[in-house]
């Protein structure tokens, strides 16, 4: 059996498809434990935490999990029927409430990752691994521009961001002053009117007090203030202790949300029927490639953007 045969007999399937693509046997030793290598590199990748990256925390995200998708549909509540007594004929009120539907376009990305044929080899005789972080920022840059789209959209495609939707309902602080020159009891004041008031204007169908997906966002400078101003002078509690414990529309503090994408002061509901993030496809990497003296991994990936399905499930504080 030849050197390149025995290789091959003990290569994995994701070796074999990379061997294929080299174009002779002096680079096999370079590369024949190449691709396990490179599993173990996107397997770092897949499960690396990105810290910077938060969208995923702060939105719903669904991966349609299609690559070859150009858009995808969604029904939303535009009205609804009621219900009603029987009259004497026992006609039946028939409810449709899903009268609503909208098309949107996914858009391709991509972004990829090389080692030249020199690293593998290095790395080969050495007995060492990949460094990653090649591959880690290729997925932090496909995960970065996904959380950009998420929140403030793409204007050239027509995407709405989380952020920048116009949609979304807005209340002014109360007598037009800012949290930095308000006392803690009227900042808790805003933040229960805001509720409150969403509460009201839904018919109180969103924002029900204690509800678990009842989310409150907070720019990082004002979730400063909230976690430093004293609203209990004898306890030293602070706005944002009180807020966790005894604000009737919040389960606790992980409700509250420091974000340093955030504009204004939101409140919003985590729910994938009233707002949603959407992958077509999530990044994924293909097959490694030959070129010249670089192995190459390409990546792809398709993008949705944020759907709101009902602007009154969110409620901007504009001014504090």
């Amino acid at each position: 059996m030849s050197k390149r045969q025995t290789l091959l007999s003990v290569a994995t399937a994701q070796v074999l498809a990379l061997d294929s693509t080299l174009a002779n046997d002096a680079i096999v030793d370079a590369t024949a434990n190449a691709s396990s290598a490179l599993v173990a590199v996107e397997k770092t990748v897949y499960e690396a935490e990105y810290v910077d990256i938060t969208f995923m925390d702060i939105l719903p995200v669904k991966n349609l999990g299609d690559p070859f998708a150009t858009s995808f549909e969604y029904s939303y509540v535009q009205k609804a029927g009621k219900a009603k007594l029987a009259g004497e004929t026992g006609e039946i009120s028939w409810i449709d409430a899903f009268i609503g539907t909208k098309s949107v376009p996914l858009h391709d990305g991509n972004v990829g990752y090389k080692y030249s044929y020199k690293e593998l080899g290095r790395a080969s005789k050495l007995g060492a691994k990949l460094d990653p972080l090649k591959a880690e920022i290729s997925m932090e840059s496909a995960l970065r521009l996904a959380q950009e789209i998420a929140y403030f959209g793409d204007a050239d495609r027509g995407i709405t961001g989380f952020y920048n939707d116009p949609d979304v309902p807005e209340l002014t602080v109360s007598g037009g002053i800012a949290w930095s020159a308000k006392p803690a009891v009227d900042i808790n004041g805003d933040l229960n009117n805001l509720f409150g008031t969403a509460y009201a204007n839904s018919k109180q169908v969103e924002f029900k007090p204690n509800d678990p997906r009842n989310r409150l966002i907070v720019p990082t400078a004002l979730y400063v203030i909230l976690a430093t101003k004293i609203i209990n002078t004898v306890t030293g509690q602070t706005v944002l202790d009180y807020l966790a414990e005894h604000c009737m529309w919040l389960t606790g503090k992980d409700k509250i949300i420091s974000s340093a994408e955030a504009v204004d002061v939101r409140i919003y509901q985590k729910d994938e029927r009233k707002v949603c993030f959407y992958w077509g496809d999530t990044p994924k990497f293909l097959a490694p490639q030959a070129n010249n003296l670089t192995l190459e991994v390409a990546g792809s990936f398709s993008i949705g953007g944020t759907v709101n399905r009902n602007p009154n499930s969110m409620y901007d504080l504009i001014g504090a």
